[in-house]
């Protein structure tokens, strides 16, 4: 299921995440700092502490005991934290056409180097004698 950002009045009840919260559930979800997916997750593993409790108090996450962790706490993100996250994380800075590029070359598989993958010959350039 992919959540939207809710924007509607009342449905994230403009709760403004502090930054270290926005960066708990970017990360328990798997999302960069600017809410793009990296992977998929939904866990945060933590010592209790007060932005964790903030979260959990406010719809944000639930989370539970790990009896083999030492008195750590699993957390995870509700879909009104994944939405609040997907609200509050900043745009993404613009990218010229070459940096795009170049972060499409960054999430090929192939084993090429940037000149192959662009399909420039090796040697271009060079004139034949």
């Amino acid at each position: 299921m992919k959540i939207k950002p809710i924007r509607a009045e009342g449905a994230v009840g403009y709760v403004t995440l502090t930054k270290d919260q926005l960066q708990i559930l970017q990360h328990a979800l798997g999302h960069d700092e600017f809410g793009q997916p990296e992977c998929c997750r939904n866990r945060y593993i933590s010592d209790k502490d007060s932005d964790l409790d903030a979260l959990v108090n406010a719809g944000f996450m639930k989370s539970r005991a790990l009896a083999f962790a030492g008195g750590m706490r699993l957390y995870f993100a509700t879909d009104k934290g994944h939405a609040a996250m997907l609200e509050q994380s900043p745009k993404p800075p613009k990218l010229t056409r070459g940096q795009r590029r170049y972060q499409d070359y960054l999430a090929n598989d192939g084993n090429m180097t940037f000149g192959e993958w662009l399909g420039i010959r090796k040697g271009f350039g060079d004139r034949a004698t």
